[in-house]
């Protein structure tokens, strides 16, 4: 198996992967697709697809999802350390950052590797550029690191629960 059809099988998988675990979270927070897509303002067929792992959504979209369930979304070269973030993408590009140097790379020699210039390497890394989970596969095995996504439920604001409520 050539290293193009390897990466492939890599990025769908993480596509399914993170359709599995929302679907889990959804589950757990005890949603519909359909409320999840009332909650987003999209289709519940959207909803359906995303979770198959048969839609390759960018990090923004991520980010919304879990935020839908009540998870925060944590992309991750390292082990987890959820926060509170609106913007998955710049977690991962400060993650890409760390990685590439880390790697020995400057943004110019990545860029050269990947086909891509040099400044979208520079907006992904800042933060400023949306990427799908595929590109983020492919971003994270060029700088030699593995990329998975996490949902992890948000922590419950202990002011807003009712002290008879039973968990």
């Amino acid at each position: 198996m050539g290293q193009a059809e390897g990466s492939a099988d890599g990025e769908r998988q993480l596509i399914i992967e993170f359709g599995r675990r929302l679907r889990e979270a959804r589950r757990r927070a005890g949603l519909s697709q359909a409320e999840v897509a009332a909650r987003l303002g999209i289709r519940q067929g959207y909803v359906s697809r995303v979770e198959l792992g048969t839609e390759n959504i960018t990090l923004s979209a991520c980010v919304r999802f879990a935020q839908a369930v009540g998870c925060l979304f944590s992309p991750e070269f390292t082990p987890p350390e959820p926060r509170d973030s609106d913007s998955g993408f710049a977690e991962f590009g400060r993650h890409l950052r760390e990685a590439r140097r880390r790697a020995g790379l400057s943004q110019a020699a990545l860029a050269a590797h990947l086909g891509m210039t040099q400044g979208y390497v520079s907006r992904v890394e800042r933060g400023a550029q949306n990427i799908t989970l595929s590109a983020c596969e492919v971003f994270a095995a060029a700088v030699g690191c593995m990329f998975t996504t996490m949902l992890t439920p948000k922590p419950r604001d202990r002011k807003n629960r009712s002290p008879n409520r039973q968990n």
